[in-house]
């Protein structure tokens, strides 16, 4: 009966954990504004337009086990639809998600869910074997009631993946100590393998595996057993073969593994935008993210059992201990910090809480008796009273927590509020100036102007901050997403505060979007231009400025878009100099050039125009495309014998350019000269598909000559 009880307990909790994570997904909300790299970089293996799967993420700062698992979740969610009949195309799946991403998103985070509470149930297992039925089912409830746990797992992320992957390597590693078998070192290293594969970190779990096989060895050696070194080197083996297997591309493309882990390491070093540089790292953990993702008790109990089970050498906890002691002096290292680092040690250290609170009570219980050996907890009354008592106080933070994340999903991000007040209050078309922080238009109505953001090492985009570079927009949005982060450190972020504060004192404050208590998203302030600026370019002090932009392309990439903005709102003298600027630097720079060739010539300023063609020319002379420019510009410019050979050389260089032979057909009209147009009406036919509509208009115009008279 006892067992049946048991059994019913832990299937209670599994599916409330489930049912609560689940309510949480924010089912029919689409929006990704945390991170989201395994759906992003998963969707670019179907290699969308081209022929064939490309599995190379190209994305080495992440593993690629979760990109591979949220890929076969869109093979699943795929091959359900065209059987179905919802999909009869790939490319009406590839339509379905553009159009609506929904059911995508939501499959994607039911998979970190699923992750979740897998770790739940491998905490409630190793609970069972290292200390009693009643530690498990603590340890489940707690895992299962875990605030960070449960937060992180309603993102699609690669944190859950590692915590169930590094909790199940502990399950096995733990059984290497009581029970030195071949087939746990396989299992754990299997384990390690996928927890490596998921992120980088989980490696570090092959150092708890060589120090559970010493500390096993010892124990063998007491009990007259040989605990061969082959398993330790087999389970290695085994877990480095599983990352290759679900990363063959770190190999394979082996110069983007290294540009990207290289940027990571550097990440780690150098820090992120907006961390605290008086707090140290250990103290943020210890004092600040732990207390706050598992709550003050809990936190309190488990570094004490942590330090008691290290000091004592007590085998039955030395895993469970050892893997967040050690995980949490190396993060504490790294000059980056976020509390979802600390996801692989949360179950650990929520076990190690449940068998402090069981220890505990079971001395308090003895010293009441008198100092009588007392019974396991679920057999003594008293103790089983004592324990359920002290468990609910461990639990009285997580669940206030708990409380007040699952009211903040009945208020809207201040994201969601932002998007709605600028679909509701500017005009189709409107360019609106943001930081990347999750502000999207899907259907194309508004065009986001992205200002430049690092996170790392934030003084290179420093010359993209000033208000004057966004006077075009029609919004320019200020959140505190970056804001309070240059805040805390004015010193060293001064010119990113001054373009605030010139956003403050000289534009107008059209909206603001303050989140109230438990809503997410940051705080968000609209801003209109002061003014609209006169079609004049902009002034030589803020175009210098880009010389100390230490990257070309993100400053060729920045004038581009600045040049549409300008052209969008008819400001052709500023759009001028911004493509003057792009081809100083980009002499072969096709799209600039052609662009500012059609200002030019819009504006009669045709000698220019066709400098602009001829200087490509002498450096790329087998460009149709230029040398057909170069002829429109002299049939504009009233010169029509002169752009006869120009476009003559465009038709022979590409067969097929129509609007040189448009352009032909236009002289050769103008000229009165029936014989050659007819000749480029003729060859322009051969190339158009006979059933077309232009060919069809192209036939036309050869039979009305034909009928006329030479």
């Amino acid at each position: 009966m006892a067992k049946t009880q048991h059994q019913y307990s832990i299937l209670l909790i599994l599916l409330s954990a489930l049912a609560v994570r689940v309510v949480h997904v924010n089912w029919g909300l689409p929006e990704l504004y945390e991170e989201a790299f395994p759906l992003a970089i998963s969707w670019k293996f179907w290699n969308w337009g081209h022929a064939g799967l490309d599995m190379n993420p190209h994305f080495f700062n992440y593993p690629a086990l979760t990109f591979l698992l949220n890929f076969l979740i869109q093979v699943g969610h795929f091959s359900v639809g065209s059987v179905a009949g919802v999909y009869s195309t790939l490319a009406s799946f590839q339509q379905s998600y553009a159009a609506d991403p929904t059911i995508s998103v939501i499959l994607a985070r039911l998979l970190s869910v699923a992750f979740d509470a897998g770790s739940v149930y491998v905490v409630y297992k190793i609970g069972r074997e290292i200390g009693s039925d009643a530690v498990a089912l603590l340890a489940a409830t707690l895992c299962a009631l875990c605030p960070l746990l449960m937060k992180q797992s309603q993102f699609i992320n690669v944190d859950s993946a590692l915590t169930f992957f590094s909790t199940l390597s502990l399950l096995f590693l733990s059984r290497i100590l009581t029970d030195p078998k071949r087939r746990w070192y396989l299992l754990a290293g299997m384990s390690i393998g996928l927890a490596a594969s998921s992120k980088y970190n989980g490696a570090l779990l092959l150092v708890i595996m060589a120090a559970a096989h010493i500390v096993g060895v010892r124990s063998a050696q007491k009990s007259s057993h040989v605990l061969p070194f082959r398993f330790l080197i087999e389970g290695a083996a085994l877990s480095g073969a599983v990352f290759l297997l679900c990363n063959p591309y770190i190999v394979l493309s082996f110069n983007e593994f290294y540009r990207d882990f290289s940027f990571e390491e550097m990440h780690m070093a150098a820090g992120h935008l907006g961390v605290d540089p008086t707090m140290q790292t250990w103290e943020y953990y210890l004092l600040h993210a732990l207390p706050n993702g598992v709550g003050w008790a809990i936190a309190t109990a488990a570094v004490a059992t942590m330090i008691w089970t290290l000091y004592r050498r007590d085998v039955r906890l030395f895993v469970v201990a050892l893997f967040p002691a050690m995980y949490l002096l190396i993060i504490s290292t790294w000059s980056m910090r976020a509390e979802r680092y600390l996801l692989p040690i949360l179950p650990p250290m929520i076990l190690l809480a449940s068998v402090g609170t069981a220890a505990f009570v079971t001395a308090i219980a003895g010293k009441l008796a008198g100092g009588k050996p007392q019974p396991s907890i679920q057999d003594a009354p008293r103790g089983k009273l004592m324990f359920v008592v002290l468990g609910s106080l461990l639990l009285v933070q997580p669940l206030w927590s708990v409380a007040a994340y699952h009211r903040s999903f009945g208020l809207p991000d201040t994201r969601v509020l932002a998007k709605n007040w600028i679909m509701q209050h500017t005009p189709k078309g409107a360019v609106i100036a943001a930081i990347p922080f999750g502000l999207e238009f899907p259907d194309s109505s508004r065009r986001v102007f992205p200002i430049p953001f690092l996170a790392v090492n934030a003084e290179r985009i420093a010359p993209f901050y000033d208000t004057r570079w966004y006077e075009d927009c029609d919004i320019v949005v200020g959140t505190s997403f970056d804001y309070d982060r240059y805040r805390s450190d004015p010193a060293r972020y001064a010119q990113f505060l001054s373009y605030y504060d010139s956003l403050k004192t000289r534009w107008k404050l059209q909206a603001q979007f303050e989140p109230n208590d438990n809503q997410p998203g940051p705080p968000i302030w609209l801003y209109r231009p002061p003014r609209v600026p006169a079609d004049v370019p902009l002034p030589e002090d803020l175009m210098n400025r880009l010389e100390s932009a230490p990257e070309s392309t993100r400053v060729s990439v920045f004038l581009q878009n600045l040049t549409y903005t300008a052209i969008e709102k008819g400001r052709l003298a500023k759009a001028s100099q911004l493509l003057r600027e792009i081809l100083s630097v980009e002499v072969n720079n096709l799209n600039a050039r052609t662009t500012l060739v059609g200002i030019l010539v819009s504006r009669g300023q045709f000698e220019e125009a066709l400098d602009l063609t001829r200087s490509y020319l002498r450096i790329n002379p087998a460009s149709a495309s230029m040398h057909w420019l170069e002829g429109d510009i002299l049939l504009k410019a009233g010169h029509i014998r002169e752009a006869i050979s120009p476009l003559e050389r465009a038709v022979s260089l590409d067969v097929r350019m129509g609007i040189a032979y448009d352009d032909l057909l236009s002289v050769f009209v103008q000229l009165r000269d029936r014989d050659r147009a007819l000749s480029v009406l003729t060859r322009h036919y051969a190339i158009l598909p006979p059933e077309s509509e232009k060919a069809q208009k192209v036939l036309t115009d050869i039979n009305t000559l034909r009928q006329m008279k030479p």
